[in-house]
C-alpha cells in the first residue's frame, strides 16, 4: 500500500498548534492566578482541605510548562516517524522547500504574537512561569527550520 501525505502541512499544523496551546496556557495560568490569589486571601477560604486543594491545582497550572514541552516532543517524533512512512518522489522536494520557506516567514509572524504577550504588562507572570515554552515559542522560525530540515532528511533520503 502507498502512503502518500504532505508532510509541509503537517509543519504548518505542528507550528499554529504550538502557538495555539502556549497562548492558551498563558491564559489559563493567568486567569488562574488571579482567582486562585483572590481565594486563598479570603478568610474563609483559609481552612486546610480548601486551601491544599488550591495549592494543588496551582502546581497544576504551573506544570503547564512541561505539559507543552512534552506535547512538542511529541510532534517532533510524529513528525519523523511520519516522514519516515510516507512515500514521495525526489522531483516534489523544491515545492517542499518552497513550503517550508512559507512556514518560516509564518513562524516568524507567530514569534511575534508570543514576543507581544511577553512584553505585555499582564501576563509578565506568565513569562516567568513558561520560560522555556516562551523560547520555544519566540524562537519557533528557527524551530521550524531544524524540525524542517529533520523531516526533509528523513523523507527524502531513504532506501530503496
Amino acid at each position: 500500500m502507498k502512503k502518500k501525505g504532505n508532510i509541509v502541512f503537517d509543519i504548518a499544523v505542528f507550528s499554529v498548534m504550538l502557538l495555539v496551546v502556549l497562548l492558551s496556557f498563558y491564559v489559563v495560568h493567568n486567569v488562574w492566578s488571579s482567582i486562585n490569589a483572590d481565594l486563598l486571601s479570603d478568610p474563609d477560604m483559609q481552612a486546610g482541605t480548601v486551601n491544599e486543594t488550591y495549592t494543588a491545582v496551582g502546581g497544576f497550572a504551573n506544570s503547564l510548562q512541561y505539559i507543552y514541552i512534552f506535547m512538542f516532543i511529541c510532534m517532533v517524533i510524529y513528525l519523523i516517524i511520519a516522514a519516515q512512512y510516507i512515500q514521495t518522489h525526489p522531483g516534489f522536494f523544491i515545492i517542499g522547500i518552497f513550503g517550508l520557506i512559507i512556514m518560516i516567514i509564518f513562524a516568524g509572524y507567530f514569534a511575534n504574537v508570543i514576543n507581544d504577550f511577553n512584553e505585555d504588562a499582564s501576563f509578565a507572570e506568565q513569562k516567568e512561569a513558561f520560560s522555556i515554552g516562551s523560547n520555544i515559542g519566540l524562537y519557533m522560525p528557527l524551530f521550524i527550520l531544524l524540525i524542517g530540515g529533520l523531516v526533509f532528511i528523513f523523507l527524502y533520503a531513504k532506501f530503496g
